[in-house]
């Protein structure tokens, strides 16, 4: 809502759908805890935290052996997406899709809703912690690290194992390098 002489008469009418939305919205943000993820589907908590720690495991497995062969790293995002979509679509209904601690932690401290928070805090990290053992299972494979660019202005400590773009410096016809 705006005050008379605060804001121009033009900005006030495209902000009254959105104030009308946030006013008739409200409520339902509020009984549905402001977005904290619960379990649902008739999951008891430590069923809903069995089911976190198996789909963060399947993410960072298909991450960590992707990003292990060159032939397959540049595949990681694809296989990110599929897998992420596939693991909303079909387990959301039973604990929100969580995968990440901070994802829920925000919400549930926002909206003073705790009691299911230690779910989506020890389903990813024992998810983590399963997928490492694993990964560290297979002793001839270890992941590749990359950059996208590679910018000579920026010294890196991080050596990149798979091919990169170098990225020169901006310059100016003249051949010297602007700032």
């Amino acid at each position: 809502m705006t005050w008379p002489g605060t804001s121009p008469r033009n900005c006030s009418v495209p902000s009254s759908p959105a104030q009308s939305c946030g006013w008739s919205w409200g409520p339902t943000a509020l009984r549905l805890h402001l977005g904290a993820t619960q379990p649902g589907g008739g999951l008891r908590s430590g069923q809903a935290t069995g089911l976190e720690a198996a789909m963060t495991a399947a993410l960072l497995l298909m991450i960590f052996f992707l990003t292990s062969h060159r032939r397959t790293a540049r595949w990681t995002p694809l296989g990110n997406w599929i897998l992420v979509a596939t693991l909303v679509w079909q387990a959301a209904p039973y604990t929100g899709t969580s995968l990440n601690p901070a994802r829920s932690i925000g919400p549930a401290l926002v909206a003073a809703y705790l009691p299911n928070l230690w779910v989506y805090v020890v389903g990813p990290l024992a998810g983590a912690l399963l997928a490492a053992a694993v990964f560290s299972a297979f002793k001839n494979t270890h992941t590749l690290t990359a950059k996208l660019f590679r910018d000579v202005r920026y010294p890196s400590t991080m050596a990149a194992e798979l091919p990169t773009t170098s990225r020169r410096p901006f310059a100016t016809p003249s051949g010297v390098d602007r700032p």
